[in-house]
């Protein structure tokens, strides 16, 4: 018997705990990690009316899809697997045992509470980031919730936020955890975080970062798909 804990408060995070293990051949549960993929196609066809005049109807199809990211197998006993990107990833996880998926999940903000840690530069950033921000919350359906002094202390971004936290809050009751602002690597201060910045940070604007964080892989997965 196996069970999982799925934890994406920071990047994604699989702890698998094994029941009577020793029924479970070594080397056997495969573990997929996918994005997944959702768009939607629109396509105008023209055709003849009753009365023979032409008529264009739109038709709306709704492709997915998605591709692996990475692959691993179970250890025995207690096994943790962190996954070091800590932007928004669409992840699809399947656990497969004897050829057979005994256990899935998928990433689903839908009336869900997901936080974001914002550490802008100044104010002006600051609103830059909570507008995108808030299209991502009407994108998902999901509720946020923000850690940062300045909104914390304003009602400006009270029509959207939901939910807000001074930055030294200790706070992790949330589905989705995300941090935006520059990210550097802990041995060299020039060096930018790749789990953030997946592809640098030389002449990026506000809006640049942020999309890093909430767009980036889809933004792989559209190009993958055009």
């Amino acid at each position: 018997m196996l069970t999982y804990n799925i934890d994406y408060t920071d990047g994604l995070y699989i702890n698998n705990t094994w029941f009577d293990s020793s029924k479970i051949k070594s080397n056997q549960v495969e573990c997929n990690i996918y994005a997944k993929f959702n768009k939607v196609k629109r396509k105008l066809t023209t055709y003849p009316n009753e009365y023979g005049l032409p008529f264009t109807e739109e038709s709306i199809e709704t492709l997915n899809d998605k591709y692996l990211i990475t692959k691993f197998y179970a250890q025995h006993d207690k096994w943790y697997v962190p996954f070091f990107y800590k932007y928004f990833v669409p992840y699809h996880i399947e656990f497969v045992y004897e050829n057979q998926i005994v256990y899935t999940d998928t990433l689903d903000c839908k009336f869900k509470l997901v936080n974001f840690n914002l550490n802008p530069k100044d104010d002006r950033e600051l609103y830059v980031w909570l507008n995108v921000i808030e299209k991502f919350k009407k994108e998902t359906q999901c509720d946020i919730s923000i850690k940062n002094d300045s909104v914390f202390e304003s009602s400006e971004f009270d029509s959207f936020v939901d939910v807000k936290f001074k930055s030294s809050d200790n706070f992790t009751s949330y589905y989705l955890g995300l941090n935006v602002g520059r990210f550097y690597t802990p041995q060299n201060s020039n060096n930018p975080d790749y789990n953030y910045h997946p592809d640098g940070l030389h002449n990026k604007n506000s809006l640049d970062i942020i999309n890093d964080i909430l767009y980036f892989q889809q933004n792989i997965l559209f190009s993958h798909h055009a």
